[in-house]
């Protein structure tokens, strides 16, 4: 059953840059039976609404074991590599509009030489010499 959506979950983009940066499942235990975005969105969940662990809506994933996946990974420094790939994104992102703004400049100001060009062109040359 697909929940709705909170305020504080991933967007599909973030997810993409996210996912890689998640551990594997350790070896040789039980398999992985927790939707690994889940327990993301919950730990974003209760640092956007500064509510306690145990205050996690039924919603999520146990409280426990989102709590227990936000410590493991503050512990193994997780989160400074996720803040690091989204900062990246960001900035890359910032990059790309940039640089679009400037091709788009670029193109306008090409237009307008181009236009200005022709036309002086044309005033110049608009009925061709007669040669007699």
């Amino acid at each position: 059953m697909v929940r709705a959506a909170y305020p504080s979950d991933l967007s599909d983009t973030e997810w993409i840059i996210l996912e890689p940066l998640i551990p594997p499942a350790k070896t040789g235990g039980r398999k992985r039976t927790v939707d690994m975005r889940e327990v993301v969105n919950g730990i974003f969940y209760v640092l956007r609404s500064g509510g306690a662990w145990r205050m996690l809506p039924h919603k999520f994933s146990p409280w426990e074991t989102v709590y227990g996946y936000f410590n493991q990974w503050r512990t193994d420094g997780i989160w400074e590599q996720m803040n690091d790939a989204l900062r990246e994104a960001v900035r890359l992102s910032d990059f790309q509009k940039e640089l679009a703004f400037f091709l788009l400049k670029l193109y306008l100001c090409n237009e307008a030489i181009f236009f200005i060009f022709t036309s002086t062109w044309e005033g110049i040359y608009a009925e061709p010499p007669r040669v007699y």
